[in-house]
């Protein structure tokens, strides 16, 4: 029986062959944390950034097309651990559609109250890692003053390398950060682990599924994401 933190799914297809080019283009560096950090660098890369909420688009679809949402890219990052069997994970995020005002101001009306956020955590030798700490802890970013995303002019895909993106309020739990300095505030509710983001999106469902979810892709689905030059970070 295939594992469940490994197996290809329906998302997660790393048997086609966009995502075993991904996974040959990658060096093997002997560190996992490594391997993936350079993963995400290419589709970084590869992958333009969009606007669209087509949470079920399998990773190879959106490497070929290259061009993804920023859930889209990530999945393609999960679809990559795998393939280099590096077990994933995904955790259920509840988010105040308020954290998306800033890039939608003249359509907040059709943004929900709340809005599902995929999180996903890669099984590295040391344990879990969250995808915010792909490059850094945030007890790192939190010493080095790493700006909070602030979801304006720069995706999150984009920003996991410089940014402290803290949704589960990890610092506040350890009293390195006050809670209107954590993007903790917006999370409404944490959701249970899934072994991949197919079963979790089969038991919550989509909001490309919800009327909303249809407008919103009507009306942006596809547009380019604005995204300039994120500031390097000091030091």
């Amino acid at each position: 029986m295939e594992h469940p933190h490994l197996k290809a799914t329906r998302i997660l297809d790393f048997h086609m062959p966009d995502v075993q080019e991904l996974l040959k283009s990658v060096p093997q560096t002997g560190s996992s944390r490594v391997d993936l950090q350079l993963a995400h660098q290419a589709i970084a890369e590869q992958v333009l950034p969009i606007y669209t909420v087509h949470e079920w688009q399998p990773a190879s679809v959106t490497l070929r097309k290259g061009k993804g949402s920023c859930s889209q890219r990530i999945a393609c990052l999960e679809a990559f651990a795998r393939a280099r069997n590096i077990p994933t994970r995904v955790r259920a995020l509840w988010v105040s559609g308020t954290f998306w005002n800033a890039r939608f101001p003249w359509t907040k009306w059709a943004i929900p109250r709340r809005i599902l956020l995929i999180w996903p955590q890669f099984g590295l030798e040391e344990g879990w890692l969250d995808l915010d700490e792909l490059y850094a802890s945030t007890e790192q970013r939190i010493s080095e003053q790493a700006p909070a995303f602030s979801n304006t002019g720069e995706t999150l895909f984009e920003a996991l390398t410089h940014s402290n993106m803290d949704f589960l309020g990890k610092g506040c739990e350890a009293g390195l950060c006050p809670l209107d300095q954590s993007l903790s505030r917006f999370v409404l509710e944490q959701g249970k682990w899934y072994a991949c983001r197919d079963d979790l999106l089969t038991e919550l469902g989509s909001f490309q599924d919800s009327l909303r979810g249809r407008m919103f892709e009507w009306i942006y689905g596809q547009r380019p994401s604005v995204v300039s030059q994120p500031s390097k970070p000091a030091g």
